[in-house]
């Protein structure tokens, strides 16, 4: 089966959806799939496919390409994606592939067009965001997709309710590459590796530096507890000075700013930590042409880094929202606190610190809750039911 995934981001890129779209390209060309990335061509030079696959820690399974683009990207206004979401489906229809892949409306939309098999994926709740949405959406023909594919059940019920056939939508968890965990690092170890001080707790958190994701909650938690060590990993440079302006404004010493790492790297800060925490995520912003131009509501999906977090085998401190409760069990495998209440989040620290026997059950079962999600079964999922799918509409 060829499959052509059309995404129109630059890669490497550090956004979540990235790292999505290239593991599950890779997973579904180690499933048996002939698969081609198409991606918008770089104005000022790009990495080659192999550099790509090795920031990401993938295996080179599937076919990088990059198509012409225009005009040259801009910080807010992505106008060259209009173009990338009509030339991926002509690229794509010249080629001969039989399925069209993305997460992307206006590809999708060209395809329908076009009348192209094509198939969605989404982590959003696009009716439940914009409940003007659906009218519109069922007229469509959403329902003559080959597929759509959500990451929860909450966003899979959303895709029947904007119109997409219920048979016709699987849900397929993002997860986790277990060999980018092997092999497990001691803690000694990993802080050795990163230049972390070997005695004393540590609190990790690992995710983008924007407002919106809560950053602010794990300065809060370690102004709580300023015996506790806390590693930050991820952020540009520019979100790094703006953290570390907040930490020195409030006269913080024990938080360790990392900045951004490859994907492929972040287990072995994972590894060095005690504890990981997830922050309370109410609203999600991302940039493009139409959110710079419209306010839109985006709602937030589960975060990806809670599947790493699983799979570190740490104890889990984590935001007691409908997104983490998702994957996470007050009690089995993390300790659930309401949201933005660093006192809480203090206390159930100090409680994984004071009773190594909790930490060590709720730290093996994330890691055994870990081992269902992966991108390897993800991708033989989505293989067979697009095969099915295809030969059900011959």
């Amino acid at each position: 089966m060829r499959i052509c995934i059309v995404h129109d981001e630059l890669y490497p890129h550090r956004g979540a959806d990235c790292i999505v779209v290239i593991n599950t390209a890779a997973a579904l060309g180690r499933s048996g799939a002939e698969v081609t990335l198409a991606t918008p061509r770089l104005w000022r030079g790009h990495q080659s496919a192999e550099a790509i696959c090795e920031h990401y820690g993938v295996r080179p399974s599937f076919r990088l390409v990059r198509l012409p683009s225009w005009p040259p990207p801009s910080r807010r206004l992505r106008w060259e994606k209009l173009a990338h979401g009509l030339l991926g489906p002509l690229y794509a229809a010249l080629q001969g592939f039989d399925l069209i892949h993305s997460r992307e409306l206006v590809p999708l939309l060209a395809a329908q067009v076009a009348g192209l098999p094509w198939s969605f994926e989404t982590y959003r709740r696009h009716a439940e965001e914009k409940p003007w949405l659906p009218p519109l959406t069922r007229r469509l023909g959403l329902e003559r997709a080959v597929a759509a594919v959500a990451h929860t059940p909450a966003a899979a019920a959303d895709l029947a309710e904007v119109g997409f056939d219920p048979d016709a939508v699987l849900v397929a968890r993002p997860g986790i590459d277990p060999e980018r965990f092997v092999p497990r690092l001691e803690t000694a170890t990993a802080r050795r590796s990163c230049g972390l001080p070997v005695e004393g707790p540590i609190v990790g958190y690992a995710g983008n530096l924007h407002r919106q994701k809560g950053v602010g909650d794990v300065i809060d938690l370690a102004a709580q507890a300023p015996a506790t060590h806390f590693l930050i990993v991820g952020g540009h440079p520019g979100e790094v000075r703006e953290v570390q302006a907040l930490l020195d404004a409030r006269g913080l010493t024990n938080v360790t700013l990392i900045g951004n790492r490859p994907p492929a790297d972040v287990a072995r800060y994972l590894y060095a930590t005690d504890v990981l925490f997830v922050t309370a995520i109410f609203n999600n912003t991302f940039a493009g042409s139409l959110p710079a131009l419209l306010p839109l509501r985006i709602l937030p999906g589960t975060p990806l880094k809670i599947y790493d977090y699983l799979a570190a085998g740490r104890p889990i401190i984590a935001a007691d929202q409908p997104i983490t409760r998702d994957l996470l069990r007050h009690e089995h495998n993390a300790l659930l606190v309401p949201p933005r209440d660093a006192a809480a989040a203090a206390r159930a620290l100090q409680r994984l610190l004071a009773e190594p026997d909790l930490a060590a059950r709720l730290a093996e079962n994330a890691r055994i809750e870990a081992q269902q999600y992966t991108w390897e079964a993800r991708g033989r999922q989505m293989l067979e039911f697009f095969e099915r799918r295809l030969a059900q509409r011959r």
